[in-house]
């Protein structure tokens, strides 16, 4: 995980992965990377709106900007270990979004109380996110497969008129 990321990661039923992760990587790339992206973006909207806004601009936010406009979807390629690919909600280079959401130690240690707002975006979506997930991933797989198959009847038609010519 790189230096500053919040890790929420979310795993499935394995057998379902499985299944997934046999599925050739083009077509992994043409299904999951719109299908997770666009079941991102009900937690991506609420965690927008949950971030923390100030009156006053801290130096990080002063550098980076603020940080609801930070938080993005981002595209995330397979490893050989997952094979999957999708897209995440990133925080971009708010990397101070990990001390908002947890909690810090301030200066002179005096802490400074945690304001979640992404784990709550998380937690108030993934259920509708999983049914997003789901059905535009069905619809995805079903033009992928129908586009296989009018690309096997076309070969089989011209084969067998080669045959009879």
């Amino acid at each position: 995980m790189a230096k500053g990321m919040i890790d929420m990661s979310v795993f499935g039923d394995k057998e379902m992965a499985a299944a997934f992760r046999k599925i050739p990587a083009v077509i992994q790339h043409r299904v999951f990377k719109p299908a997770t992206k666009e079941a991102w973006r009900p937690v991506l909207k609420d965690a927008r709106s949950m971030a923390p806004r100030s009156d006053h601009q801290s130096p990080a936010s002063a550098t980076y900007g603020p940080l609801f406009k930070q938080l993005k979807l981002k595209f995330i390629k397979g490893t050989a270990k997952h094979g999957l690919v999708g897209s995440i909600v990133s925080t971009g280079t708010a990397f101070y979004a990990r001390f908002i959401e947890y909690g810090y130690e301030g200066k002179g240690g005096q802490w400074v109380g945690p304001q979640p707002f992404m784990r709550p975006a998380f937690d108030r979506n993934k259920g509708r996110a999983l049914r997003i997930l789901l059905a535009v991933a069905k619809r995805l797989i079903e033009r992928e497969i129908t586009g296989i198959a009018s690309k096997k009847v076309t070969k089989l038609t011209r084969s067998i008129a080669e045959d009879i010519e």
